[in-house]
């Protein structure tokens, strides 16, 4: 046992650590457990097909400590539905009670996309904003960095890369899945693990918080339903105000016909009997002259 393993041993003892890996299909998610278990416990991705069609726990003890590891699957891959991604996020919660002291977000050197880039988001809206705090970036392929320090190969402040790592407070670590008998890696990454917990004050993602965050997101839909509910009752309420409003104006318009047309009869009347004076006057007048 090395003195850095005997280290996070006595920091740690009978503390069970409870891991669980993030990221799409091809980064190297199994290959990853493995190398912190020691042992070929997850089947390897040897394409960019998944080969994790649902969450698979392995553990083991690492210097008299319990490490448990979670695979789960696409998670960030498009061929799950959004129902299916639910059902198998509560399976993962599930078999890693009472909830994991990490999530691992696996991201290749030097394979930085846009999806990676939205991978924040995508954590957030699975596992609400407090998951963040238990985030870590672990960067795979690190035989990719040659004579390197990590530090030497990430991008400026500022770039999509560091607002990722930014966002999970800073909190970084490279494999190299290749040289799986390098144990000093691991160990290096449980001890940053150990710093986390010491920041988070030993806390873990709770269900509890896992539950919260989809009571909050039920909510959310129903205020979101109910929204689209009111906004449809207004349009409605506004269309039915604007019948009665060009019924009112028909009306008002039909009244104005009415009044228009009964003006006009009574002129045409009143010019009838005016005519009709003046014929009467005029057969007057003749009668006169004739007698």
């Amino acid at each position: 046992m090395s003195s850095r393993e005997s280290r996070v041993s006595r920091e740690n003892t009978d503390d069970e650590l409870r891991i669980v890996l993030l990221g799409k299909t091809g980064v190297g998610k199994s290959a990853t457990g493995n190398t912190i278990l020691g042992r070929d416990a997850f089947k390897a991705e040897v394409s960019f097909e998944s080969v994790t069609k649902e969450s698979q726990r392995e553990s083991c003890e690492i210097s008299g400590r319990r490490v448990t590891v979670i695979d789960n699957p696409g998670l960030f891959d498009t061929e799950l539905s959004n129902k299916e991604i639910q059902r198998e996020i509560r399976h993962c919660i599930s078999m890693i009670l009472p909830g994991p002291h990490v999530f691992l977000l696996l991201i290749p050197l030097g394979r930085f996309t846009k999806h990676e880039e939205a991978s924040v988001e995508i954590i957030q809206e699975t596992f609400g904003e407090k998951s963040l705090m238990y985030t870590m970036v672990l960067f795979t392929r690190g035989d990719d960095l040659k004579n390197r320090t990590i530090e030497q190969c990430l991008e400026k402040p500022g770039s999509p890369l560091m607002k990722l790592i930014e966002a999970c407070g800073n909190k970084f670590h490279v494999f190299n899945n290749n040289q799986t008998e390098d144990r000093t890696q691991v160990t290096d990454l449980l001890q940053k693990i150990d710093n986390m917990l010491k920041t988070n004050g030993g806390s873990f993602y709770s269900c509890k918080m896992f539950r919260e965050m989809e009571r909050e997101k039920q909510e959310q839909q129903i205020k979101i339903i109910m929204d689209r509910l009111r906004e449809r009752e207004e349009l409605i309420n506004k269309h039915e105000e604007e019948k009665e409003r060009m019924k009112m104006m028909m009306e008002e318009e039909r009244q104005n016909q009415d009044k228009e047309r009964k003006r006009r009869e009574e002129e045409l009347k009143r010019e009838i009997r005016e005519q009709e004076k003046h014929l009467r006057e005029i057969r007057d007048e003749m009668r006169q002259e004739r007698e």
